[in-house]
């Protein structure tokens, strides 16, 4: 997969999240994902306010947190494989 892989204006991970789910269906030897994965220019991440709420404590995300939870979502769609 190449990036980036969210654009300038939006964070909807849907089609990305889908994507990652087709590819864990082959059960691939390896997947490559190439940055940028979070768009520095774009105007969610810029204004430092990501709508992403953390469900722990129902706090917004900052940037490193919302990369971290891509991650984390990479990670479970692939932990079988």
């Amino acid at each position: 997969m190449n990036g980036p892989i969210f654009n300038k204006t939006e964070l909807d991970q849907k089609a990305f999240i889908l994507a990652l789910e087709k590819a864990a269906e082959e059960n691939p030897h390896a997947l490559i994902l190439m940055g940028p994965i979070l768009n520095s220019e774009n105007k969610k991440i810029e204004s430092g306010i990501l709508p992403v709420i953390n469900e722990v404590d129902g706090q917004s995300l900052n940037y490193y947190e919302y990369f971290e939870l891509i991650f984390v979502q990479i990670n479970e769609l692939f932990k079988v494989c």
